[in-house]
């Protein structure tokens, strides 16, 4: 198993998520009430796959320990 999706997967199961191994060796991510909310493969496909499959848990709750900032986009400026 990856490194990263390592770390993920006890991420999630440390919010409440439930994380399910299949006979393929892919990962099943349901919420706490049971609701599918994505699959995770075992090895990379690219970085977009990667990206999707972090929205997809972010519109479900998740968040992300590395981006505990935040998004940069739309904050203010200083003028001056």
């Amino acid at each position: 198993m990856r490194k990263e999706l390592a770390g993920l997967i006890a991420s999630l199961v440390a919010q409440g998520f439930t994380v399910e191994e299949t006979r393929t060796n892919h990962f099943i991510v349901r919420t706490s009430a049971g609701v599918y909310v994505t699959g995770l493969a075992p090895t990379p496909s690219d970085r977009r796959g990667d990206l999707n499959v972090l929205a997809r848990l972010r519109r479900h709750g998740y968040r992300d320990p590395k981006r505990q900032g935040g998004s940069k986009k739309g904050k203010a400026r200083k003028k001056g």
